[in-house]
C-alpha cells in the first residue's frame, strides 16, 4: 500500500514499470476512481493505528498512558464510522502536492451506522464506506485487542468471525484475565482516570484486571517498605463473615480469626488509600477531550458523553486546591498528559 500511494503522488501518476508493459492498456496504468477512494479511505479509516504506533515509539512514552491510548486506538477502530480528509488527488489535471492543506471534513459510515447529526459535525460530505475498508478496519481492531493481551480465543472462536462485519466486532474473543503489569499499575496511578468504576465504565480494564493490577502494585509497595527496615509480623483480627459456622471438625479450638499481616503490608495499605483519596473528582480539573475513552457503544455508536476525555486543562472546574496547596492542573501540559513524577516530587512527604 506504501509503495501504491507513493507512485501515485509520483510527478507522472504512474507506476513506471506498469507503464512500460502496458502503454497499449492504459486501463492498467492509470488509477480508477474507484482506486482513489479506496487509498483515500484507507488512510483514514486506519489512523488510529498509525496514531497508536507513533505514540509508542515517541521518545518519550508516558507508561501511566499506554493503556489509555491502546484501549483509545481499538475502539476508534472499532466505530462505524470515521472522519476522512477531502481527496486533492483525485483530479490528475488540478493534483494538489500540498498535502498538509487537506480538511478532516468528509463524514464515512458504514450501512449499519445510526448516529446524530452531531456525530457529523464539521463535514462536507457523508460518504459510504466501503466494505473491503470496514473489513480492514474489524481485522485491525481484533488484531490489536489480541496482540496486546486484552482479548483471547474463546471456546466457541471461529476463523470466520475475523473477517466477518455481520457479526459482533469481539465475536469468540474473551478478556484476558489480566493485563500487562505496567500498563495496569500506570492505569491505576494516573490521577485522571480517578477511580476503579470510572475505569471499567470507560473500557480501560475489567473487574478482573483491575484487581490483579492492584495486588501487583500493592506487592511493590510492600516490598519498597519492607527494604527500609525489618518489620515483624503483627497479629490483626480478622471479622468472621456473618451466618458462616466458626469452627469446624479441623478446627483446634485456636483463634481462627487472627491473621498475621507485616508491618509493610499495613503501610502501604494506608499510602495507597491516602492516595486514592486524592483521586476524587472534586480534585480533578475540567479538560478539553481531545482524546476520549468511552465514547462509543458496544456496536460502534457514539455515546452523549466519553467516560474519560484527556486534553489540556480549560479551568480547574472542580479540580480544588489539594491538601498540599497543589492542583492536578498544575501537572498536565498541552497534551492533556499528566506529569506523575513531578506529582510524587513534590509530594514526597506524603507518598514516600
Amino acid at each position: 500500500m506504501a509503495t501504491a500511494l507513493d507512485r501515485l503522488i509520483s510527478k507522472s501518476g504512474y507506476d513506471k514499470e506498469l507503464w512500460k508493459q502496458n502503454q497499449q492498456d492504459i486501463g492498467k496504468v492509470k488509477p480508477t476512481e474507484f482506486d482513489y477512494s479506496l487509498y483515500q479511505q484507507y488512510e483514514s479509516a486506519l489512523a488510529p493505528m498509525r496514531q497508536f504506533i507513533e505514540f509508542s515509539q515517541g521518545a518519550n512514552v508516558v507508561v501511566h498512558m499506554e493503556l489509555f491510548e491502546a484501549r483509545m486506538a481499538v475502539e476508534r477502530l472499532s466505530a462505524n464510522f470515521f472522519m476522512m480528509y477531502e481527496n486533492l488527488s483525485a483530479s490528475l489535471e488540478h493534483r494538489s502536492h500540498d498535502l498538509t492543506k487537506r480538511r478532516m471534513n468528509q463524514f464515512v459510515c458504514s450501512t449499519s451506522f445510526i448516529g446524530s447529526v452531531g456525530d457529523k459535525a464539521g463535514s462536507k460530505t457523508e460518504v459510504e464506506m466501503i466494505e473491503c475498508v470496514e473489513v480492514c478496519r474489524r481485522i485491525a481492531a481484533r488484531e490489536l485487542a489480541t496482540r496486546l493481551k486484552f482479548y483471547e480465543r474463546g471456546d466457541d472462536y471461529k476463523d470466520e468471525y475475523e473477517t466477518s462485519i455481520s457479526e459482533d466486532l469481539l465475536a469468540g474473543l474473551v478478556p484476558c484475565a489480566k493485563l500487562t503489569v505496567m500498563k495496569m499499575m500506570g492505569a491505576i496511578i494516573n490521577p485522571l482516570f480517578q477511580n476503579k468504576k470510572r475505569m471499567i465504565g470507560a473500557g480501560l480494564c475489567t473487574d478482573s484486571q483491575y484487581e490483579h493490577g492492584y495486588e501487583e502494585l500493592m506487592s511493590r509497595l510492600v516490598r519498597y517498605f519492607d527494604s527500609l527496615s525489618k518489620n515483624s509480623n503483627v497479629a490483626v483480627s480478622a471479622p468472621s463473615v456473618a451466618g458462616t459456622p466458626v469452627e469446624n471438625k479441623w478446627s483446634d479450638g485456636e483463634d481462627d480469626d487472627v491473621l498475621l499481616v507485616s508491618e509493610s503490608v499495613l503501610r502501604a495499605k494506608a499510602e495507597l488509600d491516602k492516595y486514592e483519596t486524592w483521586k476524587k473528582f472534586k480534585f480533578l480539573p475540567r479538560v478539553k477531550p481531545v482524546k476520549t475513552l468511552g465514547g462509543y457503544d458496544s456496536i460502534g455508536h457514539k455515546e452523549v458523553e466519553a467516560a474519560i476525555s484527556i486534553g489540556p486543562v480549560i479551568d480547574k472546574g472542580e479540580g480544588v486546591a489539594l491538601i498540599s496547596g497543589k492542583n492536578h492542573a498544575n501537572y498536565i501540559n498541552q497534551k492533556g498528559y499528566y506529569d506523575i513524577v513531578g506529582f510524587f516530587m513534590d509530594h514526597q512527604t506524603d507518598f514516600p
